[in-house]
């Protein structure tokens, strides 16, 4: 069994080689399953209007990040409650914080066999804002996507002190991934690390 996780900046192109592996996955007749940290997060502020969901809201649209119980339980949940049996775990937006990864990790290896790979894309800050601005989405106004790469460089309590968890862990395979160029580059920059 191997775990497939998606590390880097705030338009990175995550999300985007998360599909692509998916499909290539797919085309092998691999049975894999999909974790979307953000999407799982977003899906659960729509489902309830709460004190706490409108807080959640309000966090995630500022571009800050969510107490680590809310992944924590997404990520639980959505492998508890898969019937499927599966071969492959595919993960984008997880462990953004260090006790978020430790978590994951610990979870992941709970299963038998489990191989963790993790891709870290990596762009410069100046090519995110670029990519950003020209997505367009609600939370991709110059000032937030500021603070969501100090939040993604903060060596202790951020992303980064993620990174250096997962790169010192020694069942953690790490792959150093250049995210810039087109997205058929960089797909083909991930596929050898691909194994079934």
């Amino acid at each position: 069994m191997k775990s497939y996780l998606f590390f880097g900046p705030p338009g990175s192109g995550k999300g985007t080689q998360r599909d692509l592996v998916e499909s290539l996955l797919t085309e092998r007749k691999s049975e894999w399953v999909s974790i979307e940290t953000g999407q799982l997060l977003r899906d659960h502020v729509k489902s309830s209007d709460t004190m706490i969901t409108r807080r959640l809201g309000d966090v995630m649209s500022q571009g800050g990040l969510v107490p680590s119980a809310f992944p924590i339980t997404m990520w639980v949940n959505a492998l508890t409650k898969t019937t499927a049996s599966f071969e492959h775990i595919v993960i984008d937006g997880a462990g953004r914080k260090p006790l978020e990864a430790q978590i994951l990790v610990e979870l992941l290896l709970f299963l038998e066999g489990m191989h963790v790979n993790i891709f870290l894309l990596d762009v410069p800050d100046d090519e995110v804002i670029k990519r950003l601005l020209k997505r367009g989405r609600e939370d991709d106004r110059e000032e937030v996507i500021r603070d969501r790469i100090a939040l993604y460089n903060d060596e202790i309590e951020g992303t980064a002190a993620s990174i250096k968890y997962l790169r010192d862990h020694e069942h953690v395979h790490f792959c150093d991934i250049d995210g810039v160029g087109t997205v058929e580059e960089v797909h083909e920059r991930v596929k050898p690390f691909i194994t079934i």
